[in-house]
């Protein structure tokens, strides 16, 4: 009798450590911060063209100066450093990245003034770092090791505009075809895409596409991230797969902390260089 009510508590137990890991404690909104020059030039195109009559071009690019969002997913790296992997259209022209978590207790975290890290102009991938001392964040999403087949059940994750402001969608699809070849999107040579059927929006862009996994952290594992949608098909969404996005992420981590480590020793041959100069 014993042993039935302590293997019923470690269920419970394990049930309730479950529950806490839910899937949008790893996706927040990712708005773009830009130059003061960038928005003193964007609203006064807007203020030309709305002169001239072109009212909704003049509303989209006001909008546009004042910030637009993507979505974006937490991975760490090796060191345990938190970083947020979005679309490099997401945080074009960016001097920042303001990243924000919307929980699902209605609370918000926002970290301000994020750095870029590194883009890929041919993927439309970008890497954000998290503020020193971010978090703490225990885990980050995992990648899947292979990439799905065709009619594997998939998750969409992100903030697609409802109005004006971010909605938290969680959508699901299907796998529509594993290894689309879409040159107008991403070169073939470089990667096939995944197109699937899960719900995709304005603003899901940098979102994860997600295979249900118990062993991962909140249930799932990144197998792609949402980047397009055609207009002119019904539910044929676009995702760039794990491995690509792996190549990247762990390019950019290599250079990022090759940098840190040289730093202090440029830093150091520069004052050298300064001071001879100086002396001369």
């Amino acid at each position: 009798m014993r042993i039935k009510r302590l293997s019923g508590i470690l269920v419970f137990l394990c049930l309730a450590f479950i529950a806490t890991a839910q899937i949008r404690d790893f996706v927040p909104v990712v708005r773009p911060v830009y130059h003061a020059e960038t928005v003193a030039f964007l609203e006064k195109l807007s203020a030309s063209m709305k002169a001239d009559g072109y009212d909704e071009a003049a509303s989209l690019i006001k909008s546009y100066a004042e910030g637009g969002f993507g979505s974006g997913f937490v991975i760490l790296a090796p060191d345990g450093s938190p970083y947020i992997v979005t679309n490099r259209h997401v945080v074009s022209q960016a001097a920042s990245i303001t990243v924000e978590f919307q929980k699902a207790d209605e609370s918000t975290v926002t970290y301000r003034n994020c750095q870029i890290v590194a883009v890929d102009e041919d993927l439309d991938l970008a890497l954000v770092a998290l503020p020193k001392g971010a978090g703490p964040f225990k885990s980050g999403l995992a990648f899947a090791a292979e990439r799905p087949e065709d009619g594997a059940e998939v998750w969409s994750a992100g903030y697609p505009g409802l109005g004006s402001e971010p909605s938290w969608q969680f959508g699901k699809g299907n796998v529509t075809n594993a290894i689309a070849k879409i040159p107008e999107l991403a070169d073939p040579a470089i990667t096939s895409l995944i197109q699937h059927s899960a719900q995709i929006d304005p603003g899901n862009s940098g979102g994860p596409l997600l295979m249900a996994d118990k062993s991962a952290p909140a249930g799932y594992r990144v197998i792609g991230i949402n980047t397009w949608k055609a207009y002119d098909r019904q539910a044929a969404n676009f995702a760039i797969p794990a491995a690509a996005i792996m190549r990247f992420v762990d390019s950019s981590l290599a250079k990022a902390t090759g940098a840190m480590a040289q730093s202090p020793i440029l830093e150091g041959r520069c004052k050298d260089f300064i001071g001879a100069a100086v002396g001369k």
